[in-house]
């Protein structure tokens, strides 16, 4: 902008008014021009750590202006500030398009250095190479020691370390006292709480997420421990507004139809679950669509999802459960016998828990009791995956 202007400027030094005055509306109309301004929100939006809003800014901006480098390189710090972020994103971010923008930015624009290097931290991250994406994390932290996308990404690392709890807190600590608020770092505190049984803690820290920002991971997050806390209401909120947020994780669509079936919604049950196992062929996700399908009296159609579980899987202690149910509703006695005995034979592997065994082997074990003509004890529906 200065090198338009300023010969606007000395025009009018030279040539005086009036003149001068239809040039210094020119000049007006120029510093007034609606892409700055939009170039101005954007900036303001990038250093708050307000990614999409940048975007949209930029690229109206880039819209009133296609020419202009301003707008050109605020969109391309906006992206790549926003994959850091956010690693996410990386599924809505071509690959060779994002090594492009971070390589321009590494060797024109020194204050995206952090954000650059933790964003290929986050490819290396999907590629399979841990150390090629910390050792990005940690030139990104040299670069910026008060980087918040830096201290993050590390904090990730480290909560996949054995014994890393401890420096993962400290990480996120340091991104939030260099950005409050920064949800990614507090959706880090929230695992660690989680992971140390902390529910309050947890919620505390998922909220205030939520509080910043309309977050995907936040919402998953809390709806599945609002649902081990028996809350169905809040839980299901929270995992449908994730749902809504990333169409297509098999994750949150997953957890959906399984606090579903929880809240004795088995027909709406059955549309995520299925969605689940088409995108991502979860055997969770079958397993539950297995009983949905049962509860609903479909029990055809229930033993073969659970017939192809076990096909992969053959000692799932639900899938067995699940198609001994579903033998004996068909009459099919002695198969659901056999699916009942296997189950019963099942052993936890030392030093390895196996949630929910115990109960489903005593569920299986009235059952078979029941086939056997052992016992008269009226036997319930099956119970959640």
């Amino acid at each position: 902008m200065k090198s338009s202007a300023a010969p606007l400027l000395l025009a009018v030094l030279l040539l005086g008014l009036p003149l001068g005055a239809h040039l210094w509306m020119s000049l007006g109309d120029r510093l007034m021009s609606p892409a700055i301004t939009h170039i101005a929100r954007g900036d303001r939006a990038l250093a708050e750590g307000r990614y999409t809003e940048a975007i949209i800014a930029y690229g109206r901006a880039q819209r009133i202006e296609p020419k202009s480098s301003a707008a050109d390189l605020g969109l391309t710090r906006a992206r790549v500030h926003a994959v850091a972020d956010d690693v996410t994103r990386l599924r809505d971010q071509p690959e060779d398009e994002l090594r492009h923008d971070t390589s321009f930015l590494l060797e024109r624009d020194p204050r995206s250095t952090a954000a650059s290097h933790v964003a290929l931290g986050h490819l290396a991250a999907r590629r399979g190479d841990p150390a090629a994406a910390k050792s990005h994390y940690d030139r990104a932290l040299q670069s910026d020691a008060a980087s918040p996308l830096a201290q993050t990404a590390l904090g990730n690392t480290y909560l996949d370390e054995k014994d890393g709890a401890a420096k993962a807190s400290s990480a996120f600590e340091a991104a939030l006292k260099s950005r409050p608020g920064h949800v990614g770092a507090l959706l880090g505190l929230a695992r660690i709480a989680l992971a140390k049984g902390d529910a309050e803690q947890a919620v505390r820290h998922l909220n205030a997420a939520l509080a910043a920002r309309d977050d995907y991971t936040a919402h998953l997050l809390l709806g599945n421990l609002k649902i081990r806390q028996k809350n169905l209401t809040d839980g299901l909120a929270h995992l449908e507004r994730a749902v809504k947020l990333e169409p297509q994780s098999a994750e949150a669509l997953r957890s959906l139809g399984q606090a579903l079936l929880a809240a004795d919604r088995s027909a709406d049950a059955e549309r995520p679950l299925r969605a689940a196992v088409q995108i991502s062929d979860d055997l969770e996700a079958a397993t539950a669509l297995g009983f949905s399908l049962s509860r609903q009296r479909k029990q055809a159609a229930a033993l073969d999802v659970f017939m192809q579980v076990l096909a992969r899987a053959p000692e799932s202690p639900l899938a067995l459960f699940g198609a001994g149910v579903a033998f004996e509703e068909l009459g099919k006695r002695d198969e659901a016998a056999n699916a009942y005995k296997k189950l019963l034979g099942l052993k936890a592997p030392p030093g390895r828990e196996t949630p929910g065994l115990e109960q489903v082997q005593e569920d299986a074990k009235q059952r078979l009791a029941a086939l056997e003509g052992a016992s008269e004890q009226s036997v319930g529906p099956p119970p959640p995956p």
